[in-house]
This record gives C-alpha cells, sequence and structure tokens, in this order.
C-alpha cells in the first residue's frame, strides 16, 4: 500500500474541478442508483432505517449513490444505529457505572466505579459515522468540495412561499420594503 494521502477518484475531481489533468482514465464507472432496496442490516435496525430513509433520497438526487457504493451507505446507517443504542445505554445507566467486586467466596464486598463502556463506544461509532460521511460528501467541510448533479440544483421554493419572497431582513427581493 503506497504512503501518503489516498488517490481522490475521477469523479470527485471533476464535481470538485481540481487536477483534471491527472484524471484516472481507466477507472471504473458505476451505475447511479435510481431505486435501491434496503439491505436486510438495515431494515433490523430501527435507528438504521430511520437514516436510511432521510439520507439515501438526497444521495440519489444528488447522483451520489451508486450500486457498487450502496453498501457503504448501509455501513453509516449501521453505524449510526449503534452509535444510538450505546448513546440509548449512556442516557440510561448513565456515564459512570458500579461494578460490584466479589471475593473468592462470591461475596460481595465492595463496589467499583467505572466510566459506562458505552460512553467509548459512542465516540468510536461516531468516528466511524463521520469518516464514512466524509466518502459522500455529507459533512460540512466536505460537501462544500463536491458540486452536486444537475438534478440537485433544484431548489426548494417553500421558504420563499412561506416568507412571501423576503429574505431574512424583511427586505423583498424586489426590492420594495415589506412592513
Amino acid at each position: 500500500m503506497p504512503a501518503g494521502r489516498p488517490r481522490t477518484p475521477s469523479e470527485i475531481r471533476k464535481l470538485t474541478g481540481t487536477h483534471l489533468e491527472r484524471l484516472n482514465k481507466r477507472e471504473p464507472k458505476y451505475r447511479r442508483a435510481d431505486a435501491v432496496r434496503i439491505p436486510k442490516r438495515v431494515e433490523t435496525e430501527p435507528y438504521a432505517l430511520e437514516l436510511w430513509d432521510e439520507i439515501v433520497p438526497e444521495l440519489v438526487a444528488n447522483g451520489l449513490l451508486t450500486y457498487a457504493n450502496q453498501g457503504l451507505c448501509a455501513d453509516i446507517c449501521v453505524a449510526h444505529a449503534m452509535m444510538m443504542k450505546a448513546l440509548d445505554d449512556t442516557v440510561e445507566r448513565g456515564q459512570i457505572v458500579e461494578e460490584p467486586i466479589v471475593n473468592k467466596a462470591g461475596d460481595q464486598v465492595g463496589v467499583r466505579v467505572k466510566a459506562n463502556p458505552a460512553v467509548a463506544q459512542v465516540a468510536q461509532y461516531m468516528a466511524m459515522k463521520c469518516r464514512l460521511m466524509i466518502e459522500f460528501g455529507m459533512t460540512p467541510a466536505s460537501s462544500m468540495k463536491v458540486n452536486a448533479s444537475p438534478e440537485a440544483e433544484k431548489v426548494d421554493e417553500s421558504f420563499d412561499e412561506f416568507t412571501g419572497g423576503s429574505d431574512e431582513r424583511g427586505d423583498d427581493k424586489s426590492g420594495a420594503e415589506v412592513n
């Protein structure tokens, strides 16, 4: 394995517009996913399914989900589910837990206070989820590096409809004052 940073895929280079002279002409081209089946490992976990239903339509709309990388998307959802389960345990039992100290006869002689192992698991799964989300440009910093596909440029006008076409200061876009 070569040392240094991992290579940036050609599709990402095209989207970001950087180092176009370094495009790999023989890089595999994967079909974009239009209709994606929910993997069993996501389907059986309520937290994973909730995240799947939230992010997959966005990834498909932006042309970022392919049939080849939908497993990676499922991994994000499973990492999220594991993180949420560990977080639930932390909320239920607290960050500090008591563990009984038992002598050779099996009698409890005291209590040891220690950090809840679920706290470390939350951090571990959160880091894993974040690393995987970066691959899809789903973090604030990584999303700045990717330009969405043309279908994704359709802007949701619901906020403009709600505000009557004015910006946050109350100024109408046409320049007229709004009272």
